[in-house]
């Protein structure tokens, strides 16, 4: 059984993913993202729009997760979510 970690996005990145120009997810830091992501594996990444759930979810091969800090951001402590080859 594969094992999916879905996460939504706004349609701005809904469109950066789907058109292929990013290839990494950041999500902060919080007790929320850390129940999800810590201590977890996943076979695929699906991205889903936020707000309009009639837009059918992106799929890819789930690569790693990663600690870091955004230096852009005063350090604001993210995870970095690598994700690979598209599915769907």
């Amino acid at each position: 059984m594969k094992r999916i970690l879905r996460l939504p996005v706004n349609e701005r990145w809904y469109k950066f993913i789907e058109n292929g120009e990013l290839t990494y997810d950041y999500r902060e830091i919080k007790p929320f993202w850390q129940k999800r992501l810590e201590n977890k594996e996943y076979d695929i990444v699906e991205f889903y729009h936020r707000f309009n759930k009639s837009i059918k979810p992106i799929q890819f091969t789930f690569e790693w997760i990663k600690k870091s800090k955004l230096t852009d951001y005063n350090n604001l402590p993210v995870y970095i979510i690598k994700f690979g080859e598209r599915i769907n």
